[in-house]
């Protein structure tokens, strides 16, 4: 849908109903996602996720699946009767009970989910590995940060620990690298933590069965509350920004045809989603964003810088810095679209990172 088919379906919609994303399932143990009913697009939330209902334009249908493979047959009954080994549990794994861990640059970080990450096509093509952490670890920033350039490639492991925190089982990941990253959206009514979650693609996977060794020291990193937030746009605090979603990544994920055997992918185009702003008539905020809009319709193009600074509990610290570049305002329609009297702003974005 271009840009302005899509403003103008704002305008005539209003802002997009949610749903539950686990669909009358709320179990941890399983993966919750919604499906795109239009485009067919999975998109992987949590069990405390939502999905799109309405309207029909963008509606989603919430799904879920096992993460954990199917047992193996039991073996033939030998001659005294007894009955055979169970086979292996199938690669795919949740990090629920949080016993999962990703080690990256040297410092490992606790993983609350972890999927995929196998041989999807035996021989063929491996399955993405799909991440989300609860921290903000620095060396997941700086691969976010790395991925929008030519170092993105990383070699990382996950590690499977016991409840005495010993190794069960290691996966080694060669020439990875981020094609999908995303950071919780912050609302200033959702005490919960975010989170960020991330899909890599594997250049090769290997499982050492011998010298699993261990996770490395902490990568150490704040959790953060979707809450507790501000946002700056040119220098200018916006004081009645209520929320901010889309903070999305996507890198294009390019086949390169070797010959025979198994698909090699490289990072491609890196893309960034536009941004949701919803903005409350608190101070000078909606007077300073229209005065903005004014100035781009007349022509100037001129692109701004913002941060976003996420704070402790007590809101006196920063914790956390997400810097916004190549900010421009697409729509600010004039009437409410969200709680109260609290207008939507869209801007394009031109990139995030972390300093």
């Amino acid at each position: 849908m271009s840009m302005k088919r899509f403003i103008a379906f704002v305008l005539m919609s209003g802002w997009p109903a949610i749903a539950a994303a686990h669909g009358g399932n709320n179990d941890p143990q399983v993966i919750h996602a919604c499906v795109s009913n239009l485009t067919k697009i999975v998109r992987i939330v949590g069990v405390n996720g939502s999905c799109l209902s309405q309207p029909g334009a963008v509606a989603e249908t919430p799904v879920h699946w096992a993460t954990a493979g199917p047992k193996g047959d039991k073996g033939d009954r030998g001659a005294t009767g007894a009955t055979g080994a169970t086979g292996a549990t199938g690669a795919t794994y949740n990090a629920g009970t949080g016993t999962f861990v990703l080690d990256i640059d040297g410092a490992s970080v606790p993983l609350t989910s972890f999927a995929g990450c196998y041989d999807k096509v035996i021989g063929l093509e491996y399955e993405d590995c799909y991440f989300t952490v609860s921290r903000l670890a620095p060396p997941v920033l700086q691969w976010l940060n790395d991925a929008q350039g030519p170092h993105g490639l990383r070699n990382v492991s996950v590690y499977q620990l016991d409840g005495t925190l010993q190794t069960l089982s290691r996966l080694d990941l060669t020439d990875a690298f981020i094609r999908d990253f995303r950071i919780s959206d912050l609302d200033g009514t959702d005490p919960s933590f975010g989170s960020l979650s991330f899909v890599v693609v594997p250049g090769m996977i290997q499982v050492p069965t011998t010298n699993l060794g261990g996770p490395s020291g902490s990568a150490g990193g704040s959790t953060f509350r979707t809450a507790n937030w501000r946002l700056s746009i040119g220098g200018a605090a916006l004081l009645g920004a209520a929320s901010v979603r889309g903070l999305h990544m996507s890198v294009a994920k390019m086949l390169q045809q070797v010959g025979a055997g198994r698909k090699h992918f490289t990072p491609g185009q890196v893309q960034f989603d536009d941004l949701l702003v919803q903005v409350a008539p608190v101070g000078s905020t909606i007077p300073t964003l229209e005065q903005w809009v004014s100035a781009v319709a007349g022509g100037d193009t001129a692109s701004r810088t913002g941060q976003i600074e996420l704070l402790n509990q007590t809101f006196q610290n920063v914790i956390g810095t997400v810097n916004l570049e190549g900010l421009l305002p697409l729509a600010f329609p004039p009437y409410p679209t969200g709680t109260g009297s609290q207008r939507t702003l869209i801007l394009e974005l031109g990139r995030f990172s972390f300093p």
